[in-house]
């Protein structure tokens, strides 16, 4: 990617369970967050990003925070 340039298209599952396209929020900053439920510094952070939300919540920022664990990340989890 390019400064300027367009970002690859994509949607994603929100919080809601709809999907929300990354072209959905052209015009805002966006920070992008990929983690996982097995990856402990990820979920450590956490705690960073909400604070950061809240500090920005009123800016021309989304943030948008993605869980890449595959169906069989989700059953080992369950299982741990």
């Amino acid at each position: 990617m390019q400064p300027g340039k367009p970002s690859a298209k994509f949607d994603y599952e929100n919080q809601k369970g709809g999907k929300t396209s990354l072209e959905s929020l052209k015009g805002k900053y966006v920070y992008i967050e990929l983690w996982t439920t097995w990856c402990s510094p990820c979920i450590k952070e956490i705690p960073c990003l909400q604070k950061l939300e809240k500090q920005y919540k009123d800016k021309n920022i989304a943030f948008v925070s993605i869980s890449i664990d595959t169906l069989k990340d989700q059953k080992k989890r369950a299982f741990l």
